[in-house]
Order: C-alpha cells, then sequence, then structure tokens
C-alpha cells in the first residue's frame, strides 16, 4: 500500500513539476523529470508484485541510485559549476530584463562604495564619455571627476555617513576620454547593508546642452540690456546737443541748420543700427566676422569737425554694437578730451585684432583711469549719464575681449582694445 502511495506522490510531483517548467531552467527541468521518472519506475517493480525476481532485486536499487544521482546533479553540481545560472528561470529572465532597461537608459547609472570606487556602471557611459564599462569600473571617481567636482562628491559622502540622507540634486564635472568637460545632473540614494551605510547608488543626466543653452539666454539677456542703455545713452547725447544748437541758431544760419540735420540723421540711424541688432541677437545668429575700418568709416562720417587718420585693418567676431563702442570713443574724446585730431589704428596680430583709438586732447587724469568704465561714472564739464565708457566695456566683454586707457603721446587718451579674431 506504501507503494502505492508513493507512486501517486511521483505523481502528483511530477505534474506539478511540468506545469510550472516554463518557470525553470531549461536544463534543471530535464534533470529532474528524469530523476521523478527513474523513482516511479522503482515503485512500479513493488505494485506490480514483481520484486520477487531475481532481475528486480538487481534494478531497483540501481534505478534508486541513478534517481538520486541526477537529483545530485540538478540540485548541486549543477548549480556548484554554473554559480551565474539561477535556479528559476524567472529570476534569470527578471535580472537580464532590469540589466537591459538600465544598459539602455539615457541617463548614467552607477553604484560607488564609500571611497569612491566604482562599482558598477551601465553602459551608456560610452555613448557620453568614450570610456568603455571595463575602463571605469574598479577605478576611483577622482580619475574621471575635475577637483572641484572630486570635492564635492566626496563631501556628499561624509553628509551620507552622518546620517543625512535627503541631499539635494548637484552638478560634477566628468572629463571624458578626448579631455571635453561634460557637466552631469547627479541625483544620488543611499545603499544600506544591515542598517550600515555600504555604497552610494547615483543617477547622472548630461545637461551640458542645458547649461549651454542657459548660457546664451543669459548673454541674450545681458545683451538686450546692453541696447537699452545704449539706445538712452546715445540718442540722449544726440538730442541735448540738438537741443543745444537749436537755441543757439539764428535765422538763416545755414551752418547751424546743416549740424541739426546731421545730429536728427544721427540718430535715426543709430536706432536702425540697434533695430537690426535686436533682430540679430533674437534670432539667434549671434556674433559674425566684420572688418573694423568699416565701423570706424560709418563713425567718422558723423564728425567732420575732427581729423581723422586711420591704419590698418582687421577682421574680428562682432555685431553692430561694436560701431556704438567707436562711437563712444570718439564721442568722449571730443566732448571731454576737446580733441580736434583721431587716429584709429587697427592692428592684425596672430589670434586677436588690437584697435588703438588715440586723441590728442587733454587726456585722462589718472586718478579716474579706474573708474571711468564704472557704470555711472561721468567727469568732466558735461553733465553726461556715465553710461558710455560703461556700455563700452561690456559690449567688449561680450565680445570675450578687452579693454584699457593710456596717455597717448606727446598728449591726449588712447584706448586699446583687443578682440578674439574667430
Amino acid at each position: 500500500m506504501s507503494e502505492v502511495v508513493a507512486s501517486l506522490l511521483f505523481f502528483l510531483a511530477f505534474y506539478a513539476h511540468y506545469r510550472k517548467r516554463n518557470k525553470f531552467d531549461k536544463k534543471l527541468f530535464h534533470y529532474l523529470t528524469i530523476s521523478i521518472g527513474f523513482m516511479i519506475a522503482t515503485e512500479a517493480f513493488f505494485i506490480f508484485d514483481i520484486q520477487t525476481y531475481d532481475i528486480t532485486r538487481i534494478l531497483v536499487p540501481y534505478l534508486k541510485a541513478i534517481s538520486f544521482y541526477i537529483l545530485y546533479k540538478a540540485l548541486v553540481e549543477y548549480n556548484l559549476e554554473k554559480p551565474y545560472s539561477l535556479l528559476f528561470k524567472e529570476l534569470k529572465e527578471s535580472e537580464e530584463k532590469y540589466r537591459l532597461i538600465v544598459d539602455n537608459t539615457s541617463d548614467l547609472v552607477f553604484l560607488i562604495d564609500l571611497e569612491g570606487n566604482f562599482l558598477f556602471m551601465n553602459k551608456g557611459i560610452e555613448k557620453h564619455t568614450g570610456f568603455r564599462e571595463s575602463e571605469i569600473v574598479g577605478k576611483n571617481i577622482r580619475d574621471f571627476l575635475s577637483p572641484k567636482s572630486y570635492h564635492e562628491a566626496m563631501n556628499r559622502i561624509q553628509l551620507r555617513l552622518k546620517g543625512l540622507v535627503e541631499l539635494p540634486k548637484y552638478e560634477v564635472e566628468i572629463i571624458s576620454k578626448n579631455k571635453e568637460i561634460i557637466i552631469f545632473e547627479l541625483n544620488t540614494s543611499p545603499i544600506y547593508n544591515n542598517g550600515k551605510l555600504e555604497s552610494i547608488l547615483i543617477v547622472a543626466r548630461d545637461v551640458s546642452e542645458r547649461k549651454r543653452n542657459e548660457e546664451k539666454i543669459n548673454n541674450l539677456n545681458e545683451t538686450i540690456k546692453i541696447l537699452n542703455k545704449i539706445l538712452r545713452h546715445d540718442i540722449l547725447n544726440d538730442l541735448t546737443l540738438l537741443l543745444n544748437i537749436v537755441d543757439s541758431c539764428k535765422d538763416g544760419d545755414e551752418v547751424m541748420k546743416k549740424r541739426v540735420f546731421s545730429t536728427i540723421n544721427k540718430s535715426v540711424s543709430l536706432i536702425e543700427r540697434m533695430r537690426e541688432l535686436e533682430q540679430a541677437v533674437t534670432s539667434g545668429d549671434g556674433l559674425r566676422q566684420c572688418k573694423v575700418i568699416d565701423f570706424v568709416d560709418l563713425v567718422t562720417r558723423h564728425h567732420p569737425e575732427v581729423e581723422f587718420t586711420i591704419k590698418g585693418d582687421c577682421t574680428i567676431m562682432a555685431d553692430d554694437a561694436l560701431i556704438s563702442v567707436i562711437e563712444n570713443l570718439v564721442s568722449n574724446a571730443i566732448m571731454h578730451g576737446k580733441t580736434k585730431k583721431i587716429n584709429a589704428i587697427l592692428k592684425d596680430q596672430e589670434k586677436y585684432c588690437e584697435i588703438r583709438i588715440a586723441d590728442y586732447g587733454i587726456g585722462i587724469p589718472n586718478h579716474i583711469k579706474d573708474k571711468i568704465f564704472e557704470e555711472g561714472f561721468s567727469y568732466g564739464e558735461s553733465k553726461s549719464s556715465g553710461l558710455g565708457l560703461f556700455i563700452v566695456k561690456k559690449v567688449i566683454e561680450r565680445y570675450g575681449g578687452e579693454i584699457r586707457v593710456e596717455d597717448n603721446k606727446p598728449k591726449g587718451s588712447v584706448f586699446i582694445i583687443k578682440l578674439k579674431k574667430n
């Protein structure tokens, strides 16, 4: 009777095993099926009462031995020989599925220990930095981060060790294989083992493009501010001059009339240039290659009362705001320096273009040379707003250049501008 019960149990085991076949590794399923089959065959000999035969007495122990050997292969040797092969197929497929998701995400996913050593890295790292996964795992973050970012990352780990769980996102600079700096935004999560902080899981997103766009927006905002100041300052100066001329103008004074019309045309021209510049800035066209002599020529036409000498030429990256730069320097030399002669020397150097605007007026006192580019600073007899040279400096800085003032020989002042050629 016990043999019948045992056989039924083995049949039930086989049935349950067969129904769950999709849950098992294929090779493991075959091993277990054969083992159960041999156990059923062994019990069958007893059920049919053929154990009295000598051949039965010989076969039954061998069948049991074979069954247990196959079971050993399935449960012990098979898993020892292949430690990375999971017992159940469902778990193995789950691991492969999540690994596939991690490897195909657009973000970087990596795990570091508390000393900053990489324990795991998804394959997206190669797309972003050029490094393969094998080139990073086992290395320290100091080998891939800028010094500033490395110290920030290690400080974050120390904060984690002190028990801070919630930390805001932060940005780091990762140095790519070709030595380019890529900015990533990091979101970190602590990993604990038995209540003890063991490692840090990090999801990093490339925000380099976003940072570049933010910089462009900031530059556009700065340019718009400069445009407004140029319009307020330059046109106000022209209108003030116009009022003074009209006030002193006599009937039939043709010279004064010409100056009035010249000033009006200059103001109209300035408004048109600023409109064109605003359109260029908002369209995203940015800087373009410009011949400096074209801008200088345009400004000199508005000042026939001054003797101009222009030498040389060079091409730079600029826009129409450069006209306001030259106009302000020339106007300052005439208004404050009381000059009747201006030299414009354009030097084409290897990487830069040097523009020298020299006058032969009364010059600029040494004690204010460092202040004349400050917003609101004014000097001389006129009641100017003090924006002219501040605007000049802002425009030059926007071009990535620099400006300074020195004494001219034998007298007067010279403004020296250095601008990039490319």
